[in-house]
């Protein structure tokens, strides 16, 4: 083999090293943020990814369907969504849920609003939710649901000193057209809301 030849060989296996090494530190880097709730780890591309890279990326992936309860994601049975919710309610009978409230220490109950930014757009696209009005330091129960009414998720949302709470709901590719809802209850007060995903 040649002198270049050689150089070239080289040279690719040191390019190739180098790209590995880069998607590794990327993924890495997002892992971070992902855990922290910054943004949603994407889902695995359908490349031929080395073995190492598919398995870090889903072990990520598992890992933020945990930490992160509030980022559109279906997690659990619905067993354990009702677990979830017990911890700040009781179940009367008919199934409808109670809030329990400290009687030595009444609330505040405030006039609850959301707003979703935008109120339309594509599938895939991304909507920041901002919840205000509700009690100071609220446990706020909510609910997405589908445009056919099917619940996409549940899970309770904390609120703060001055009773609101900023969350963001990822649209999936594969997501259905339509009028997708929001539901949001608090110690002792509610809201709803729906908003437009694709044509």
């Amino acid at each position: 083999m040649s002198k270049f030849g050689e150089f070239a060989k080289t040279f690719l296996y040191f390019v190739f090293k180098a790209i590995f090494f880069l998607i590794l530190l990327g993924i890495i880097l997002g892992a971070v943020w992902a855990y922290a709730c910054v943004f949603k780890f994407p889902d695995l591309p359908e490349w031929n990814f080395p073995e190492k890279i598919v398995d870090v990326w889903e072990k990520i992936t598992s890992l933020q369907r945990q930490q992160c309860s509030d980022l559109g994601y279906w997690f659990g049975e619905d067993a354990t969504r009702h677990e979830k919710l017990m911890e700040a309610s009781e179940v009367v009978e008919e199934g409808v849920e109670k809030p329990v409230v400290e009687e030595s220490e009444p609330q505040q109950c405030g006039s609850p609003s959301i707003r979703v930014e935008p109120p339309q757009g594509e599938i895939g696209s991304t909507f920041k939710i901002f919840l205000s009005g509700f009690s100071p330091n609220d446990k706020i129960n909510t609910c997405w649901y589908y445009p056919d009414g099917e619940e996409i998720n549940c899970t309770i949302l904390d609120a703060n000193e001055e009773g609101n709470r900023e969350t963001t709901f990822w649209s999936e590719s594969d997501d259905p057209p339509g009028e997708y809802g929001m539901n949001a209850v608090g110690v002792c007060s509610s809201v709803e809301i729906t908003w437009i995903i694709g044509n």
